[in-house]
């Protein structure tokens, strides 16, 4: 249905703690510690494939946004496990999103 409409469609990839580039906690670097090194792994060639996938697409209607480093530079406390955040990701997620909507053409 959507497509009928000429709606256009984007993706944006999030960080997890593997992958973000935020200064990591004291708690944090715990939660890390037992993700191991296989499963940090993991998630860098995850990320590294979804990275090639999406900026494969060719269709003017999809869009992609990495948003994997939203959180660089930040120290205080936002993941709440390895891959959840809390409310103040939640709202640096959606400030993030907000700011490249209003960038798109209509």
């Amino acid at each position: 249905m959507l497509g009928r409409v000429g709606a256009r469609y984007v993706v944006a990839l999030q960080p997890n703690l593997a992958v973000s580039t935020k200064r990591i906690t004291a708690r944090e670097q715990t939660l890390l510690g037992q993700l191991g090194d296989e499963r940090r792994q993991h998630y860098d060639a995850a990320f590294a494939a979804f990275r090639t996938r999406l900026g494969s697409v060719d269709d003017a209607r999809f869009s992609w946004w990495d948003l994997s480093d939203v959180f660089a530079g930040r120290s205080e406390e936002i993941f709440l496990d390895n891959y959840h955040f809390g409310d103040r990701g939640n709202a640096l997620i959606g400030r993030a999103l907000c700011e490249r909507f209003e960038g798109m053409t209509p």
